[in-house]
């Protein structure tokens, strides 16, 4: 059985209490932000807070 390797420590610290987030997007793609992706891939979910914070910046 293989192991899976250990994610590196995050550069990015904590900020207002949400620890930074890692997305793996797809190689191909038609995305403008990253944003975009999970919001087509996830449509008709309702939106959360994190919707809300990646709007703010």
């Amino acid at each position: 059985m293989r192991r899976r390797t250990r994610m590196s420590p995050s550069p990015l610290p904590q900020r207002d209490g949400v620890d930074p987030v890692r997305v793996r997007l797809p190689f191909d793609g038609a995305w403008a932000t990253v944003r975009e992706y999970p919001v087509r891939r996830l449509t008709g979910v309702v939106p959360t807070p994190s919707t809300r914070c990646t709007r703010l910046g």
